[in-house]
């Protein structure tokens, strides 16, 4: 007569199988994150070879280049198809896509993508690709607005639409912590063409005042005084331009930045020969004779 399996029996089979399939079950996941991961490089190495080719044609790198869309240019392909990254969010990733961004006018561009774990010698986590560099790691964010940064106050972080921007990258302005003068004349009745207004502007109108200013004593008139400066070891500060000037004010409402307003501050931008434009601690603008003797602030830009 055979004996039938008791329930205690029967219990511990049904806990070895679970424990079994459990096992089988992080295995079998594992195994799939690390083929993921494995295709992630390979499509990663791919494009940057495809990139390569097309650089050396073309003399820079394509504007977009979109998962699912073929990388061409004059007739020429590339790549049939540029992959499309896995869905499956591994590790600690928070995005599955591959994100590519054309930087520094073409001479650049970063692939934003996530690995899920190490690959070969290739850490986990948020991962850059670059010309020659498959994973670097992100660029860290710049400190909070005010805070001491690369020898001065952080004034601002280029926008999505502001000139300069570059996405994945980023870009700024830096205001000095102190005045560089507060007594000082824009120049004398001369032409400059530092005509430039907008961000990004500053420092090609400080030069060509400079030229124009060649004959003076570089520190007797407001460009020169804020390109003499060398605050926190720095040597390419320079007289922001009349919307570079305006984000300095901001950093001002927000309570940093330590700009006295006791006077009106100097722009680089020119209005008129002998009229530049100088800034009011009310947010206001208008131009004046460069002959008046007023405050500048340096800037730099990173």
């Amino acid at each position: 007569m055979k004996r039938a399996f008791t329930l205690i029996e029967l219990l511990v089979v049904i806990v070895i199988i679970g424990i079994l399939a459990t096992l089988a079950t992080v295995a079998l996941s594992s195994a799939r994150s690390k083929s993921r991961d494995a295709k992630r490089i390979s499509d990663i190495r791919q494009m940057q070879s495809a990139l390569e080719l097309y650089f050396t044609d073309n003399g820079s790198y394509p504007t977009y280049a979109t998962s699912g869309l073929p990388m061409t240019a004059n007739g020429q392909t590339y790549m049939a198809k540029i992959p499309t990254a896995p869905n499956n969010l591994d590790g600690t990733c928070a995005s599955s896509s591959y994100d590519y961004f054309r930087i520094s006018s073409g001479s650049g561009y970063n692939i934003n993508y996530c690995l899920g774990g190490t690959v070969s010698s290739i850490r986990p986590g948020d991962c850059v690709a670059k010309p020659g560099d498959i994973c670097a790691s992100p660029p860290t964010p710049p400190p909070s607005l005010g805070s001491t940064y690369q020898g001065g106050f952080l004034a601002y972080v280029l926008q999505p639409g502001d000139p300069g921007y570059e996405q994945g990258v980023y870009h700024g302005i830096i205001v000095a912590t102190t005045d560089q003068s507060t007594h000082i004349p824009w120049g004398i009745y001369r032409d400059t063409y530092a005509t430039g207004q907008t961000l990004g502007t500053g420092l090609e109108n400080t030069k060509k005042i400079i030229t124009a200013f060649s004959d003076l004593d570089i520190n007797s008139y407001a460009a020169g005084a804020a390109r003499q400066f060398e605050g926190g070891g720095y040597k390419d500060w320079f007289l922001p331009s009349l919307d570079e000037l305006a984000k300095i004010h901001s950093l001002h409402l927000l309570g940093y930045g330590d700009l006295t307003w006791d006077c009106a501050y100097w722009s680089s931008t020119e209005s008129d020969r002998g009229q530049a434009y100088r800034y009011y601690n009310d947010h206001t603008f208008s131009a004046g004779n460069s002959g008046h003797y007023l405050c500048v602030r340096a800037i730099r830009t990173f």
